[in-house]
């Protein structure tokens, strides 16, 4: 019984110890007698081999900084957008890399757009570099994000940017074609005197999409941290009163955007303003989006004359406010701000609200004990909803 374990176990271990050996075997079949002492080479050989049968693959990601690709990695990478590869089935592809690297990796595409017909989904991040890129690799960068936007212009329905880096956005925005099929819009971007010297040419590029736009993002931030920000330009473009009529479009309340059913808006004060201005840092946005059904306001604590503005001029359908969704900071969040939304939101499905203080202002009850009470009752709407 024992020599009957014993042996089983034995082989057993014999055949797991086999295939391990197996795994890391070269196979003839694919690598080369020169290649036996390349390790990199070896796992890009068998990555590619394995990549060949992920027929499901339909999203890709690619982060690369400043390391140096080398020859071997450049052509395993440029191989995934080939027919036999990966390519045919790409549907989403997200590239966050520095300006010197962006036409490494856009160019190889271009040359095989005959392939990527299923590509609808992009996502590109500008990084911050340890090295400052020179003039002629930002000429070069914007020269292949150009001719990548114009190469897939009637397939993208989603595009996100984001930048990290200083450089002259607006003149990229002027450049950039129509998106037949755009339904999404994210941008993440650092929006100074620097990067927009020309506000017109992102409102004029957000115009041209005003009959497929759906969906629309706008932060004054990228996506990773910077030690760049944002200045004053991007509150003036976002809200401008428009009391002096002008027939060039410049600023986002000269928009027009009736497809659009999603808005989520990174707010920024002018820095002279104080915490308690009454000073709106939004455009009304009944002309603007008339159709909107959800809102997402961040980055600003709003006090209560600043979120009444804010709902005073969105669009009504039949006098009552479209909203079914709504998310925003509150500087004091009272029992007002709940009977604010009460009054003007009947048809609110989500609510989410981060605040800084909790209060009331009701008199003759005890406030912090009222204020829990609306919160709890949103908070099991919200729930049933």
């Amino acid at each position: 019984m024992d020599e009957t374990v014993s042996g089983s176990a034995h082989k057993r271990s014999k055949s797991g110890f086999t295939y391990l050996k197996n795994l890391t075997r070269k196979p003839s079949s694919i690598l080369s007698s020169q290649d036996s002492h390349n390790p990199a080479q070896v796992i890009l050989d068998a990555a590619k081999a394995s990549l060949k049968c992920c027929l499901n693959l339909h999203e890709v990601t690619i982060i690369l900084h400043d390391h140096a690709p080398t020859p071997s990695f450049t052509t395993f990478l440029n191989s995934q957008w080939a027919s036999k590869s990966i390519g045919a089935n790409l549907r989403r592809l997200s590239i966050d890399t520095t300006a010197a690297k962006m036409p490494l990796l856009l160019k190889p595409l271009v040359r095989n757009a005959s392939t990527l017909t299923n590509l609808e989904e992009v996502d590109l991040g500008f990084a911050v570099s340890r090295f400052v890129p020179t003039q002629t690799e930002r000429f070069l960068a914007s020269q292949a994000l150009t001719s990548f936007f114009y190469t897939f212009r009637r397939a993208l329905t989603s595009l996100a940017l984001s930048s990290s880096i200083i450089f002259d956005l607006a003149s990229l925005f002027e450049s950039f074609p129509r998106f037949s099929k755009l339904k999404k819009l994210e941008l993440l971007i650092i929006f100074n005197v620097q990067t927009f010297s020309h506000t017109g040419y992102l409102s004029q590029f957000i115009a041209k999409h005003e009959l497929t736009l759906e969906h629309l993002i706008i932060k004054p931030r990228p996506r990773h941290v910077s030690f760049e920000h944002s200045d004053d330009t991007y509150s003036v473009w976002l809200y401008h009163d428009n009391t002096q009529a002008s027939e060039e479009l410049v600023s986002f309340s000269q928009l027009r955007l009736p497809k659009l059913r999603t808005f989520e808006v990174g707010l920024r004060m002018r820095h002279h303003w104080s915490e308690v201005s009454s000073r709106p840092v939004l455009a009304k946005l009944a002309s603007i989006t008339p159709n909107l059904t959800s809102l997402i306001l961040t980055d600003v604590f709003l006090n209560f004359e600043r979120l009444s503005y804010i709902l005073a001029g969105l669009a009504r359908v039949e006098g009552v406010i479209a909203l079914e969704r709504f998310e925003f900071y509150a500087d004091l969040l009272s029992a007002l701000i709940f009977d604010l939304l009460a009054k003007d939101l009947t048809r609110l499905h989500s609510l989410a609200i981060n605040y800084s203080v909790l209060s009331s202002i009701a008199p003759g009850r005890n406030a912090s004990l009222m204020c829990q009470e609306k919160v709890r009752k949103v908070i099991e709407l919200c729930i049933l909803l």
